[in-house]
């Protein structure tokens, strides 16, 4: 019997062995390239075959500031990704209630429809985005390119939130609904904290798209 308990814990520790030694192989092959790429933005001259730069600066990350104009390059991001993400929410929110909650005719294909710009060739999308917000005087501007990326988030917002509205308990509605609650207050007080996780993902989602 001990033998075959020592049989047995060797092949666990034999197994454990080979999951950590894959999972550290997996790490170095994702994290290597940044790693390096990481001591390349810090090191100066350093080429052929030294593991580690000879001489360390932030010369690139200075030239970097100045010359590639990080400050504008930061606020336009800002500025494109919280429109993009109000946008992208105001849209979802409503849109996965009536999916999620309601019985909506041909709901499968009005989603295919919804995810239809995640399927078309970017070139493609961009070309007829381009045609349209040049006859809007949308090009350059921080809506048009938050328009833009809208367009390409809110199908995924959409898709989080109408899931999430889907889960809701319908037992908790007619709870808040028999305890006199009005639609508004049912809304904000019941359903909203409820769905607050839904909503930060997609959000979270919509931001880091």
């Amino acid at each position: 019997m001990s033998l075959l308990r020592q049989y047995v814990q060797s092949i666990l520790n034999a197994r454990k062995l080979l999951i950590v030694t894959f999972l550290l192989s997996f790490a170095l092959f994702i994290y290597a390239p940044f790693t390096i790429t990481l001591l390349r933005s810090v090191g100066k001259d350093w080429f052929g075959k030294a593991w580690l730069p000879p001489t360390l600066t932030l010369d690139w990350y200075k030239w970097a500031w100045e010359i590639g104009q990080v400050p504008e390059i930061t606020k336009n991001t800002l500025i494109i990704a919280a429109l993009a993400v109000t946008m992208s929410t105001l849209i979802a929110i409503p849109t996965g209630w009536a999916f999620g909650r309601r019985s909506v005719p041909g709901k499968e294909v009005w989603m295919s429809v919804i995810l239809l710009p995640r399927m078309i060739p970017p070139i493609a999308y961009a070309l007829g985005i381009a045609r349209i917000f040049y006859r809007l005087h949308l090009v350059d501007t921080h809506f048009g390119v938050a328009l833009a990326h809208t367009a390409i988030c809110a199908p995924y917002a959409i898709l989080v939130l109408s899931s999430t509205f889907e889960g809701l308990d319908e037992r908790v509605l007619e709870a808040a609904s028999v305890c006199g609650a009005n639609a508004v207050r049912t809304f904000f007080h019941v359903i909203l904290p409820m769905v607050l996780p839904g909503i930060l993902s997609s959000i979270i989602f919509t931001f880091t798209t």
